[in-house]
C-alpha cells in the first residue's frame, strides 16, 4: 500500500506501516522529515541522515530494512511476471504442436 509519510509517498505493507507509526509516535514525525528520498512509486531511493541533527539508530535500521524489503518485493513481482509470460509462451507452443 502507498501511504503519505514525512512529506513523501511511501510503499509499505500493513506490518511495516504499523511499526512505522509506532516509531513516529515514539520519536516524532520530525525525526523522519528529510531523512530519506523516494521515487514516484514510493520506493526509498536514498537514506541521508543529517550530520547536524542526530538520528535514532532504530529509525535508521528500520528505514534500511524497509528499503531492502521494497526491493525484494519488486524483485519477486518481476520474476513472477516473467515466469507467467514464459508459461503462456510454452502453453501456446504446446497448443500449436498438438493442433
Amino acid at each position: 500500500m502507498i501511504i503519505a509519510f514525512a512529506n513523501k509517498k511511501l510503499e509499505v505493507n500493513a506490518e511495516e506501516k504499523e511499526y512505522l507509526l509506532s516509531l513516529q509516535n515514539t520519536f516524532g514525525e520530525d525525526t523522519f522529515v528529510g531523512l530519506f528520498q523516494t521515487n514516484a512509486d514510493g520506493i526509498i531511493t536514498t537514506i541521508t541522515p543529517s550530520a547536524a541533527k542526530p538520528t535514532q539508530i532504530i529509525v535508521l535500521f528500520f528505514l534500511l530494512n524497509l528499503m531492502l524489503n521494497q526491493r525484494l518485493r519488486k524483485l519477486d513481482h518481476s520474476r513472477i511476471d516473467r515466469l507467467e509470460e514464459r508459461i503462456a509462451q510454452l502453453e501456446k507452443l504446446l497448443e500449436e504442436k498438438n493442433g
